[in-house]
């Protein structure tokens, strides 16, 4: 344990980066997607929530959401709504994504990141670290609590068989911070929306993570 901890603290200079959670009595307020959908923007949904989630649902569905998302703002243009666009999302330009990457999976998930699955496949090591820790978390307005309550939510909704990724995101809940009276909250809104069988999976994860 001593040789890995400090093989971890010579891979990165961590902080303050990734910004920890600390809790006030209410959660509600810790996390802005668990909010009134009327305080969402087009930014928000489009740029940040949705275009993340090619990598835990797929691009096709991320197409499908993308334009149904399209779609409704149309509609609700042509009725005389007019929806917050929301900030833009950052541009770091010729940044160095994989380093990026490489650097926010080390402090979300306090572990090292060369793993043998990444040997196995180069071409996933790269796009998990370049596109999505690294290129995806750089265009910011969401913090990484946020981050991986979509990502909870998104793999949660697929069932058991993407338990492995779901404890793994699950683990960086919990380096974050939250706890299990954050955590019953989440579950209960994942309940109500979709689902009690989806909702127990998660929670027996958790249960294991924990």
């Amino acid at each position: 344990m001593t040789n890995f901890r400090r093989a971890f603290s010579s891979q990165c200079k961590l902080r303050p980066k990734i910004r920890f959670l600390n809790f006030p009595h209410n959660p509600i307020h810790i996390f802005p997607l668990i909010k009134p959908i009327q305080s969402f923007t087009i930014s928000f949904i489009n740029s940040k929530a949705i275009s993340h989630q090619f990598a835990y649902i797929g691009a096709p569905k991320t197409l499908n959401g993308v334009a149904a998302l399209q779609k409704s703002l149309e509609v609700r243009k042509a009725q005389g709504i007019r929806d917050p666009q929301g900030k833009s999302a950052t541009d770091l330009g010729n940044a160095d994504y994989y380093a990026l990457g490489t650097q926010t999976l080390a402090e979300l998930s306090q572990a090292l990141t060369s793993r043998p699955i990444f040997d196995f496949a180069p071409a996933l090591d790269y796009a998990i670290k370049a596109q999505l820790f690294g290129y995806q978390f750089a265009r910011g307005n969401l913090a990484a609590p946020e981050w991986e309550l979509v990502t909870l939510a998104s793999l949660a909704a697929q069932g058991k068989a993407v338990n492995g990724q779901l404890r793994s995101h699950l683990w960086v809940l919990k380096n974050l911070g939250t706890g299990d009276e954050q955590m019953a909250q989440i579950f209960a809104t994942l309940e109500n929306v979709a689902g009690k069988e989806v909702a127990d999976n998660a929670r027996a994860v958790w249960a294991e993570v924990k």
